[in-house]
């Protein structure tokens, strides 16, 4: 069984700063492993230098990857002269040889670039949003290089514990939203209570509800919904298991996961019209994500607790029940037609491809990429699977399918069941 892309180098650098000889250490922002010695550190910054100045001459389009047998770095300008680079290993095979003795085999197709910029990308849209950009902390700190090399290192030695790149897939570099999808009924509900908050507190600038962490509601724009829902979904729910559970005895099964003191620090999320604090109210399978003008008082959380409290937990109570009546409708046996579907204008996912299935569900990624203008493309693998690849304007649609022997004729028909299942309200011409 091949091994699994591991993360081995992850750093941050500036190539305006410290250019002249014996000072190429001064580029250096951040570097993971921070242990590793400050020569190496130069010598990989000066890597990518060369290479980004040697694609230069060849084309107009700035380098971003550079491969070898063992690994593979990819690297982009996050900001003016700032550069953020990933260096990953590539999975490997061992195999016995025809002397008898143990051959290693690469396999650089299970590793793909548009995949680790995308998963690249977004770490630094993250620290943008918690904390500005690199350019905003030196424009408001008098240029303080020492100051941005702090707080890059406070966010990505914590941002590394939520990287998982053995398990990437094109869903990452997509960075999509799993939306849930509601009756009106009870989408009114949800819609109501939100509302009813933004008009009970006038701190409250705009707000997130998730459902069992899929989105429900966001006034917010997509771009900004998918990465707090990310940070949602990697950092804070995953922790609910080592949290105590509310009493029973408790009016209301309410509590807050950021904030619920006036002495607590609260996040800052910075938006283009301005910056706001992050407070998380969570009950049973709901959370309620809160960006507020102003920093809260005690008040406010007690008030917040004792009135939206109950009207969450009874309403996160009825959507974990129409939930798991949802998906034991929708259970279909494991053979059946697997498939993705991306829009992008929203961001809007859906997956039912099994875990495991990453390398098949990239390679119809690179398959897709290859239709900037639209279309479909089906191909046959020597598994015996099929994958079936359309692309209609920003929507993307991916299909697998793991029945054998199944024909050209059959495969058409397969997905025209899915088409009218599935996608019967979609435009997917």
């Amino acid at each position: 069984m091949a091994s699994k892309p591991k993360l081995t180098q992850l750093f941050l650098f500036n190539s305006n700063w410290g250019p002249r000889e014996g000072e190429e250490d001064q580029k250096v922002v951040f570097f993971w492993p921070q242990e590793t010695e400050i020569n190496t550190q130069i010598r990989s910054i000066g890597l990518i230098e060369a290479v980004s100045r040697f694609g230069e001459t060849f084309s107009k389009k700035p380098a971003h990857s550079l491969h070898t047998q063992k690994s593979r770095t990819v690297w982009k300008e996050v900001e003016k002269s700032f550069f953020l680079c990933f260096t990953v290993t590539v999975p490997s095979i061992r195999k016995v040889g025809k002397d008898g003795a143990d051959v290693v085999e690469f396999r650089p197709e299970d590793v793909i670039d548009s995949v680790l910029l995308g998963v690249l990308e977004r770490a630094h849209s993250m620290f943008s949003l918690f904390l500005g950009g690199l350019d905003v902390i030196l424009d408001t700190n008098n240029g303080d290089k020492e100051l941005v090399r702090e707080r890059t290192e406070h966010f990505y030695t914590r941002y590394l514990a939520t990287l998982r790149l053995e398990n990437t897939s094109v869903l990452d570099m997509w960075g999509g939203l799993q939306y849930l999808p509601l009756e009106p009924e009870p989408f009114l509900r949800v819609q109501t209570l939100v509302t009813r908050a933004q008009e009970q507190f006038s701190n409250i600038h705009s707000s997130i509800f998730l459902q069992q962490g899929q989105l429900v509601w966001s006034g917010l724009v997509p771009d900004t919904t998918r990465l707090l829902v990310h940070y949602l979904t990697t950092t804070l729910l995953p922790s609910l298991t080592t949290l105590p559970s509310p009493s029973p005895t408790s009016p209301h099964q309410g509590r807050f996961l950021v904030g619920g003191q006036a002495t607590d620090t609260l996040p800052l999320v910075h938006l283009t019209t301005g910056q706001y604090h992050l407070v998380v109210f969570h009950a049973i399978n709901s959370t309620l994500c809160l960006l507020l003008a102003q920093v809260p008082d005690n008040q406010f959380y007690s008030s917040v607790s004792s009135s939206l409290g109950p009207t969450l937990s009874n309403l996160s109570a009825d959507l974990t029940h129409i939930w798991a009546n949802t998906n034991t409708n929708n259970q279909v046996p494991q053979d059946m037609v697997k498939f993705i579907y991306f829009n992008a204008a929203n961001f809007a996912v859906k997956s039912t491809v099994d875990p495991g299935n990453e390398n098949l569900v990239n390679l119809a990624a690179e398959l897709a990429s290859d239709l900037p203008e639209g279309g479909e493309v089906t191909a046959k693998l020597n598994t015996d699977q099929w994958v079936v690849v359309r692309v209609a304007g920003v929507r993307t649609v991916i299909v697998l399918l793991n029945q054998k022997n199944l024909n050209l004729m059959e495969v058409s028909e397969e997905v025209a069941r899915l088409d009218k299942s599935s996608f019967g309200r979609i435009c997917l011409l």
